[in-house]
């Protein structure tokens, strides 16, 4: 039923696989759970915090990892691909130096990357697409 709480639960993780959800009894055992998470970590500095997500001049964004080792503009690109998912993106972008590496990968190679000749295919397909022809 869409009013139970526990089908709108199943919803959101089927929908975003990532979200970790934690179950407690009471207000007073979630208070407890984040200080025993919170445990030996030191407190938040709040002008970092206030720029975490927010993008630089460079496109950058402050507090993220992957800004330091990855191109998050040609992930982001790469994450939006046909065929391509939060699974396989992680296997191309570990086969791949750029771009232009999965543009070239062989279709039976990008298979065997993608996990699958589905994924593959719509990749390779969209790719490959020629472009219209403008008079």
């Amino acid at each position: 039923m869409p009013s139970n709480i526990v089908s709108k639960l199943s919803l959101l993780v089927l929908h975003f696989p990532h979200l970790r959800i934690i179950w407690s009894h009471s207000l007073h055992a979630t208070a407890d759970i984040f200080v025993t998470l919170k445990a030996n970590q030191n407190e938040p500095d709040l002008e970092r915090a206030i720029r975490v997500g927010v993008p630089t001049e460079d496109g950058l964004i402050e507090g993220d990892l992957r800004a330091k080792n990855y191109n998050t503009s040609a992930v982001e690109l790469l994450r939006r691909l046909p065929g391509v998912t939060d699974a396989n993106c992680h296997s191309l972008m570990a086969e791949c130096k750029n771009l232009v590496e999965v543009a070239l990968l062989p279709a039976e190679r990008l298979a065997k990357v993608m996990g699958g000749k589905k994924p593959a295919r719509m990749l390779h397909n969209f790719l490959d697409a020629k472009f219209p022809i403008l008079a």
